[in-house]
């Protein structure tokens, strides 16, 4: 099995073996992985053997370059700030005033720090170990879980599937999501997988092909090499010649239309293709939002939603309802239209859910995000925009709302499952229901996500580190509950926060292999001085310029004692480590709840070419902050259940990450096995 597929499933915490057979003293074997890796095998122990522990050593011991404070964090807090601000001036003047970059910078005045043996307490992780072709049934259901997803996939998930597809073949499955198909047929240049898109998808498939052919997103601004512009071509031919020319829908995106078909220079090859053509370069349009748009200038809201319905379905509506509820005239109304509605897209139930759950109301500007491209993008409203607003809903109507969204999605989803055992824990993990601008590793969880930590004996360390020679700087912003900014904590500000619970390993910009940087966080004591905050986010940037893309670099967090070993990189503690590999300069790794002393998941990468930390608006992030408050993974499962039973041996589904829940022969969800839920939600 490739080196990729075995690497792709040690982040679920799964092993894989050649082995058919016992292995001699495994029972040793086990013992020594549980020691040295805190790793604890839960099934297929007997195959434990030297094989294994060599790759477990592989995957587990990298090489991270020293942080700037080589004893960090013991030897920063002994710095005055006289020493710190010092300290990094003659480390600036060394790299960006005379440009010598070779060697890793590091400190005039730190001291000596004597490391201790490693002694902290560790949980330890769960893994099990399957044959190869026990794994390859596994690698078989990962890759149909993410073809049949409705739902955008990550950057990781689309590289798996792509080359699961190019190892194994393609997959006897039909792809359920539009974005998927098109991404696929991109990367392979095959119309195959576009086959069951009609001709006014047109402009995503071309948005697509642009971005990977040149980085481009602006789908206004073509510039399609010869060969894209073929297979673009290729693609109109299919749909016209297979009759699957929705021109009313093409209507609405005419202009964007008609200038694909300028810039690729298209030739109509039958009569259903010139109809096309013509219709798109004529002026007329008939869309059917111009009949929806008409009737609602009328008034006439119910007739609006009736033609829709019938040209679009539900999901339209529903995709809408803030605009349509928000020109109802009456409750009756409201209810009328909410009632017409007949819809299975869970997906899209659950981003309403979502979405209502953090509605802004006419006092707050909001900020309207979504992605392109796995890249998220974002907009604050101007206070003229809100001035001109026309879609505001009340606090009653907004909670009417997802009264019945909440209703429906029990109904669509009730009794698919069975008898389910779920460990209340699960309240806790959000749904992967907006993952395509996150990155995958070990230990990611969907967004929103939340791990207690024990605010009286544990730290959090945040780190980043990278090789060659680029500047990437890790950096945290406090903000209050409402979202008003606190404080900043990064390279050009920590001089005067250092040993406020919060410290710092120091600006690394140079070292021919690579550099890095941590942050610590005692979270009771950071609390003391920073009173009024209530979140902690971190974030990476590349000061360097570049795209992450274009260097290895990782990101992740471990879970230490107050007093630790003095090792600043400790393997054994890290709860997740990921790649940051995103065309953009800014990433958003995850976030601190002050007051529930709670870690959340963010994992975000934004179109951003922002050099500079701490320069963003956070606010918007706090709708992921209520993300699993929402609706959880207890929630959803409870609602796909039959019955929830006590006892897991009585259970079909096993929903749970312990070890006293992972009982062979059943079929288990963890809170890691993204793609697993991502069918289910599909």
């Amino acid at each position: 099995m490739k080196d990729f597929f075995k690497n792709y499933l040690y982040d679920k915490q799964i092993l894989v073996t050649k082995r058919e057979d016992e292995a001699p003293s495994y029972a040793s074997a086990v013992y020594a992985i549980a020691r040295k890796f805190a790793i604890a095998i839960t099934s297929g122990e007997k195959y434990a053997d030297i094989d294994i522990m060599k790759y477990i050593a592989e995957r587990e011991t990298v090489f991270v370059a020293d942080p700037f404070y080589v004893g960090f964090p013991e030897s920063v807090k002994k710095l005055s700030r006289e020493e710190y601000v010092l300290d990094q001036l003659i480390h600036y003047i060394t790299t960006y005033g005379l440009g010598d970059f070779r060697t890793p910078g590091h400190s005039i005045f730190e001291s000596d720090i004597k490391r201790g043996l490693f002694g902290e307490h560790v949980d330890p992780r769960l893994f099990i170990i399957l044959t190869e072709e026990e794994a390859e049934l596994e690698l078989k259901k990962i890759a149909e879980s993410l073809a049949t997803s409705t739902r955008p996939l990550s950057i990781s998930q689309f590289d798996y599937l792509a080359e699961y597809i190019t190892e194994y073949g393609a997959l006897d499955i039909e792809i359920k999501s539009k974005n998927t198909s098109i991404r696929l047929a991109s990367r392979f240049l095959d119309t195959d997988y576009l086959k069951d898109l009609k001709l006014s998808d047109l402009p995503a498939l071309v948005s697509v092909v642009q971005f990977n052919a040149n980085g481009r997103d602006n789908i206004r601004k073509l510039s399609l090499p010869n060969k894209a512009r073929v297979f673009v071509s290729k693609f109109i031919d299919m749909m016209t010649e297979s009759g699957k020319v929705d021109i009313r829908a093409c209507y609405e995106k005419k202009q964007i239309i008609a200038g694909i078909l300028h810039h690729i220079h298209y030739k109509p090859k039958c009569e259903a293709a010139i109809e096309f053509v013509n219709a798109m370069r004529g002026k007329g349009n008939q869309s059917a939002w111009s009949d929806f748009e008409a009737k609602m200038a009328e008034g006439d809201i119910i007739g609006a939603v009736d033609s829709l319905k019938k040209s679009k379905g539900s999901s339209a509506i529903l995709r809408n309802l803030n605009y349509i509820v928000s020109r109802c005239k009456s409750d009756e109304e409201i209810e009328a239209v909410v009632n017409s509605i007949e819809t299975k897209n869970v997906p899209l139930l659950i981003q309403l859910l979502l979405s209502y759950g953090s509605y802004k109301t006419a006092k707050s500007n909001r900020t309207f995000k979504f992605s392109r491209n796995q890249r998220l993008i974002k907009h604050l409203e101007t206070d003229k925009e809100k001035s001109e607003r026309k879609s505001d809903l009340s606090r009653d109507t907004v909670y009417a709302l997802s009264k019945f969204i909440k209703k429906k999605l029990g109904s669509v989803l009730s009794g698919r499952l069975g008898k389910v055992f779920i460990d209340p824990d699960m309240k806790k993990i959000a749904l992967p229901i907006a993952e395509s601008t996150s990155m995958g590793g070990a230990g990611t969880l969907p967004r929103g996500s939340r791990i207690p930590i024990d605010a009286m004996n544990k730290k959090l360390r945040a780190f980043v580190y990278w090789s060659e020679v680029n500047d990437v700087d890790l950096s945290a912003t406090a903000f209050g509950g409402m979202g008003r900014h606190i404080a900043d904590f990064y390279w050009s500000t920590m001089y005067g926060h250092n040993n406020n619970g919060i410290v710092f390993s120091g600006d690394q910009t140079s070292g021919a292999e690579g550099g890095s940087e941590y942050f610590d966080i005692e979270i009771n004591e950071f609390k003391k001085h920073y009173t009024d905050a209530r979140y902690l986010v971190f974030a990476a940037t590349v000061y360097s310029g570049i795209f992450f893309d274009a260097f290895p670099c990782r990101a992740g967090y471990m879970i230490r004692d107050i007093e630790d070993s003095g090792e600043v990189f400790e393997p054994k503690t890290v709860k997740s480590s990921f790649d940051i590999s995103a065309e953009s300069t800014n990433c958003y790794l995850f976030a601190l709840d002050l007051k529930e002393s709670e870690f959340i998941w963010l994992n975000i990468v934004d179109k951003s070419e922002r050099i500079v930390a701490c320069t963003d608006d956070f606010s918007y992030l706090l709708t992921y902050f209520k993300a699993s408050k929402l609706i959880n993974m207890y929630d959803f499962f409870s609602m796909l259940s039959t019955s929830l039973v006590k006892d897991p041996k009585n259970a079909d589904v096993i929903v749970s990450d312990k070890a006293e829940h992972q009982l062979e022969g059943y079929e288990i969800i963890r809170s890691t096995d993204t793609e697993k839920i991502m069918g289910f939600i599909g």
